[in-house]
């Protein structure tokens, strides 16, 4: 769709060198580009916010997850800090068994 810009449009009308119906065409035409807009920024804005749906369904699942992992490190701190007692114990106890041997 070839048109003026509006602005010339009006002042093409108001020198009265465009009709009416010529004036009245150019303004449909621009009147039909801006629906057009419209629509597609509507379309878009529904693309856009079914991603944004889609996104928040995703980020309450990984909190879900983050929730399941912190409780799951909650448990293994204490466990962690008897391995590392146990390792301390098996260590003296391998220094008590080398010396036993050597002494033999």
């Amino acid at each position: 769709m070839a048109t003026y810009p509006i602005k010339e449009v009006l002042q093409r009308y108001e020198t009265e060198r465009f009709t009416t119906e010529q004036a009245m065409g150019h303004c449909l035409q621009h009147i039909e580009a801006l629906i057009q807009q419209v629509n597609d920024a509507a379309k878009s804005r529904t693309a856009l916010k079914n991603q944004l749906a889609s996104q928040a369904t995703e980020i309450k699942a990984l909190q879900a997850e983050l929730k399941k992992v912190r409780e799951q490190l909650t448990r293994l701190t204490p466990i962690q800090a008897k391995l590392g007692e146990l390792n301390l114990a098996v260590h003296d106890l391998q220094k008590d068994v080398n010396q036993l041997t050597t002494d033999n």
